[in-house]
């Protein structure tokens, strides 16, 4: 009898919402006590009531009507729909109480902005989506789904740097899962978004090239003022994205672009490690959407299908297949939002992470950042396959920048792969603290009437919760790339 409440409780968290489960919690202490049961809550997310939305895909993609205009009274109880299930839900015997109900609380938060128009348009919108979005999408939840609904509502309003990561990675989730569906042109195309954080091919390569030259600027000056003897210092090697990414909201806030105060140049803006991560996750949604799109049209390839390598026709993962949770120490939800924007970092530069496996990922040139019909001539060609790292030891492990900044220490790293112009060595560094990549890729073999500058190419990037994301060659004669590990793809 004493365990009776919990089944009934249980049984009743499979037929209704999860706000008319906590309003038992008000009859008896019983009935709350029973409440704060794990296969409650789980029960509450994974019913139709809560968990489950529909497969918007399969009904507005096929349909004239705009994307979400839609918003039946739970949709999902509707016959004949299919539901979109949290692909993994964190919730077991094993979860503390306390989380549990944040999850299910966070879910529940998820619905109502889809289906209730009041929540929508509230001025709290955005601030409370970026409190549970990122744990929740990163566990593969449908939030994902709901980026372009509250971003489109309230974009203006974004201004806070923790923000604005959080809603890029979910953003860049939601089109490396549902940006190639039929009707998505014009419907979910970039939304308004684009107006606050652009992710065209344009915007992007734009930024990159723009930082790129800032740091050259910044790199001469340094250079002039203290000197280079060895002359073997690279702009990439400066500490221009400071020495370790900000642990709070509000550091993170004012980090996000540093003005350095310089007698030569007057006022030279430089960006922070953060700006430089949300750059990348940018960056990762704009490849990601526009090789899918590319890989979507047959007649791209024209009569020349290449079959050296299936992998060369391979997307990237989608936001669901990549287990984020396995890498990444999720902050909670309702928890300091600013955890999720380092709680990476600590496994993804680690040895054991870059030397588990291969990598494998695409790169852009110059030219085939400028739309489609550039990436038709060259996209399936644009692979990066067979990428192993090799920590390189050390004593201290971990070396330190110049002997100037223990902060500044990094790990040295080489590594090999494969793209279509053969086979390559890879050396360079990754900084812990701040996710910085520098490589330097050189070719085993090189034809000898190509520019022998093209060799050696150097990669500044950054590791991201996606791979390594960043920028290869100088801003005449570079471009985008990006490696994601070959594990993380589902079967």
């Amino acid at each position: 009898m004493e365990s009776l409440p919990v089944e009934i409780i249980r049984h009743i968290a499979s037929y209704t919402s999860f706000p008319a489960l906590r309003s038992l919690a008000s009859v008896s202490s019983v009935l709350r006590q029973s409440l704060h049961d794990w296969l409650v809550y789980k029960r509450a997310i994974d019913t139709h009531m809560n968990g489950g939305f529909l497969d918007h895909d399969a009904i507005y993609f096929d349909h004239e009507a705009p994307y979400f205009d839609y918003v039946p009274e739970f949709t999902a109880l509707a016959p004949g729909k299919v539901l979109q299930k949290w692909a993994r839900n964190p919730i077991d015997s094993k979860t503390p109480p306390d989380l549990c109900a944040k999850y299910a609380i966070a879910d529940y938060r998820c619905f109502g902005i889809l289906l209730r128009e009041e929540n929508v348009y509230s001025g709290k919108v955005m601030e409370n989506f970026v409190q549970w979005a990122g744990p929740m999408v990163a566990r593969g939840h449908p939030a994902v789904r709901l980026i372009e609904r509250a971003v489109n509502m309230e974009y203006r309003t974004i201004d806070s740097p923790t923000y604005i990561y959080i809603i890029s990675f979910c953003f860049a989730s939601f089109f490396l899962t549902h940006g190639t569906r039929r009707g998505s042109t014009g419907r979910i195309s970039f939304f308004s978004y684009r107006n606050l954080l652009p992710i065209e091919e344009s915007s992007i390569y734009e930024q990159w090239t723009t930082a790129m030259e800032k740091l050259r600027i910044y790199y001469k000056i340094r250079a002039e003022q203290e000197g280079d003897p060895t002359g073997q210092l690279n702009y990439r090697d400066l500490p221009f994205e400071g020495t370790c990414v900000p642990r709070t909201k509000q550091e993170i806030d004012d980090s996000y672009e540093v003005v350095l105060h310089d007698t030569l140049t007057h006022t030279n803006e430089m960006w922070s490690a953060v700006a430089f991560h949300e750059l990348c996750l940018r960056t990762v949604a704009m490849m990601g959407y526009d090789y899918k799109r590319f890989l979507s049209s047959p007649e791209s390839f024209g009569s020349h299908i290449p079959q050296s390598d299936p992998r060369r026709l391979k997307p990237a993962p989608s936001g669901y297949e990549i287990p984020f949770e396995s890498f990444m120490k999720l902050p909670e939800p309702f928890g300091d939002p600013a955890e999720f924007v380092w709680c990476h970092l600590e496994q993804m530069t680690s040895k054991e992470f870059l030397e588990d496996g291969k990598w494998m990922g695409y790169y852009t040139t110059r030219y085939s950042g400028r739309g489609l019909e550039y990436m038709r001539r060259d996209g399936p060609h644009q692979y990066i396959v067979d990428v192993e790292f090799k920590v390189i030891p050390d004593d201290n492990d971990g070396n330190v920048e110049d002997g100037v900044n223990e902060e500044l220490w990094f790990l040295g790293i080489t590594g090999s792969g494969r793209d279509r112009r053969g086979e390559f060595e890879i050396s360079g560094k990754i900084f812990p603290n701040t996710g910085k990549v520098v490589l330097e890729k050189t070719f085993s073999y090189f034809p000898p009437l190509r520019a022998p500058t093209m060799r050696s190419l150097d990669w500044m990037a950054f590791m991201t919760p996606f791979g390594i994301v960043g920028y290869w060659g100088d801003i005449k004669d570079g471009g985008l790339v990006w490696l994601w590990k070959e594990s993380w793809y589902q079967e």
